[in-house]
């Protein structure tokens, strides 16, 4: 207990710095330390009721980069869809998939009663609801598939 009151924001800002050029982490590593860090001190301080002080309170995680997601080429997606038209139900999902931009736990989660002729309502991130319109070409996969 003594050695936790001696630590100090210095000692703090020093392991992140040695996190980073030291140990070369990245900004998302380096965020993911700096909010396990606050997060003990204030279970110090509010749980544990150990210190006084919540040092750890001025820690500022980095600017993490924006990442681009990625994605599939227009050919790389015709291959995709070629290689799975025997299988309607394959064919269905890739289709899905690549005309109404789900994401993957919104697809694997995707029930029948959310289908529409039109529209397939998505519960997303958040627990969100939203409508997506189906495009031609998903309309017909899925008919197809729902047929078998």
């Amino acid at each position: 207990m003594e050695f936790i009151k001696t630590i100090t924001l210095n000692d703090m800002f020093t392991f992140i710095a040695y996190c980073q050029t030291e140990l070369h982490a990245s900004p998302g590593t380096r965020a993911r330390k700096i909010v396990s860090i606050r997060q003990f001190w204030k279970y110090l301080k509010t749980k544990a009721h150990l210190i006084d002080n919540n040092i750890a309170e001025e820690l500022e995680t980095p600017k993490l980069p924006k990442r681009i997601p990625k994605y599939l080429s227009l050919e790389e997606s015709v291959r995709l869809l070629i290689q799975c038209e025997e299988s309607p139900r394959d064919h269905g999902i890739i289709t899905i998939f690549l005309n109404c931009a789900l994401r993957l736990s919104e697809l694997a989660s995707l029930n029948i009663d959310q289908v529409d002729n039109e529209v397939i309502s998505v519960v997303g991130k958040g627990n969100k609801e939203r409508r997506i319109y189906l495009t031609p070409a998903a309309k017909k996969s899925i008919n197809k598939w729902i047929q078998i």
